[in-house]
């Protein structure tokens, strides 16, 4: 527009209308940023002053970006407001874990820098910053929880044990657990959430050989080794005794898992009949020969380094015997009596009798010494010489 051969220009909210001296070329200007300050002029028209107020933009607050994902370790960046000039942003956060690193306020388009402390527990987070009415949408990843165990391993004795592994964790909002499936490792201390140790029962091992057991600890292994037990038996009963005749015998063999026993003899009348050599529990059989000595004997025998006892007793002496009386004369009328015999112990003997007027009333076979009872028949010729005939027989 020309005013008193003056150019002048007019602009609305939008767009610059710019009229040329001496023509009209309807250009149009766009308005990049807003100006939220308002203005005013004063335009002489025909000498005449007209003054002219423009209003500011009313101010309008974009982030970029508006959103982010970090980490789970510590971390900087920066998030622009974009905004027109003049207006007044203020920034704010209601998260302990972020924290601005540049000014918290200001006018116009800036950039705000802002840190974000290392998330030290192993679940996601969701945070944001409030700047100019805008939020910033902060995720940061859960923390990855790492495990120590010391040691990975031990050896051990056959005997009952107790011992701890240490575990460590990169967090102490870290949670772990501990579990076995060896029915001969017991565990205490099996969860906990942080630094902490597990303590582990070994049961005595019952056999010859090693074994090997784990325990899994978080993602670990501990692996543990027990050594076997040291084979040794016991032997019953670790004595016999036997009379003078041959007799047979057993003996019971106990030991551990694994290990193998063999019987030693050097006893020329004791003979291994069963079981000489085994593995773990058995029995062994023997055989003892006959006596022929009157003297009693003993010998021994290894089973499994364990001795074994044999005693036999020696055969007894020839037998003798001795009658007492060695005779005795009777009248003629019947007559009981008896007459000692004396053997030895073990000497048996018989009766023969074949006298039909004497009659043995104790047994006829027996061992050893004995009384030995007899009746005598009444004589019959005497009887009826004299004049009797009452029964004689």
């Amino acid at each position: 527009m020309r005013v008193d051969g003056e150019q002048h220009e007019l602009m609305d909210h939008d767009s610059f209308q710019h009229e040329r001296h001496g023509h009209w070329p309807g250009q149009l200007f766009c308005c990049h940023e807003r100006d939220a300050i308002p203005r005013s002029a004063v335009i002489v028209i025909a000498g005449q002053a007209f003054g002219v107020t423009q209003a500011g933009a009313p101010c309008a607050y974009s982030l970029s970006p508006t959103q982010r994902t970090h980490g789970p370790g510590a971390a900087n960046n920066s998030v622009t407001i974009q905004c027109g000039i003049g207006c007044d942003w203020t920034a704010s956060t209601t998260n302990s874990w972020l924290t601005f690193t540049s000014p918290t306020n200001g006018t116009g388009t800036n950039t705000l820098n802002y840190s974000v402390a290392a998330n030290l527990f192993p679940t996601e987070r969701v945070g944001g910053l409030l700047i100019g009415g805008q939020t910033f949408v902060i995720t940061q990843r859960a923390l990855v929880c790492t495990f120590t165990i010391s040691p990975t391993n031990r050896a051990h004795g056959f005997g009952l044990t107790t011992n701890t592994v240490s575990v460590m964790l990169n967090s102490s909002n870290c949670s772990w657990n501990a579990t076995t499936t060896n029915d001969w490792i017991s565990l205490s201390g099996t969860n906990a959430t942080g630094d902490g140790a597990v303590t582990y029962i070994l049961a005595s091992n019952p056999n010859s050989t090693g074994r090997t057991g784990t325990v899994a600890i978080a993602d670990k292994i501990f692996t543990v080794t027990q050594s076997g037990a040291p084979c040794s038996f016991t032997i019953l009963p670790t004595a016999a005794s036997h009379g003078f005749n041959s007799e047979t015998g057993l003996v019971v063999v106990t030991g551990i898992g694994g290990c193998t026993w063999a019987s030693t003899n050097t006893n020329s009348w004791i003979t291994i009949i069963s079981g000489a050599t085994g593995t773990n529990s058995g029995t062994v059989g023997y055989l003892v020969d006959a006596n022929t000595s009157t003297n009693a004997r003993s010998g021994i025998v290894t089973i499994g380094g364990t001795d074994f006892t044999v005693t036999q007793a020696g055969s007894p002496p020839p037998c003798s015997y001795r009658l007492s009386p060695t005779n005795r004369v009777h009248g003629f009328a019947s007559t009981t009596n008896s007459v000692i015999l004396t053997a030895g112990t073990n000497c048996a003997w018989n009766i023969t009798n074949l006298n039909s007027w004497i009659t043995i009333t104790t047994p006829t076979t027996g061992i050893g010494s004995a009384p030995i009872g007899y009746v005598l028949a009444e004589k019959c010729d005497f009887a009826r010489t004299h004049g009797r005939g009452d029964g004689c027989r």
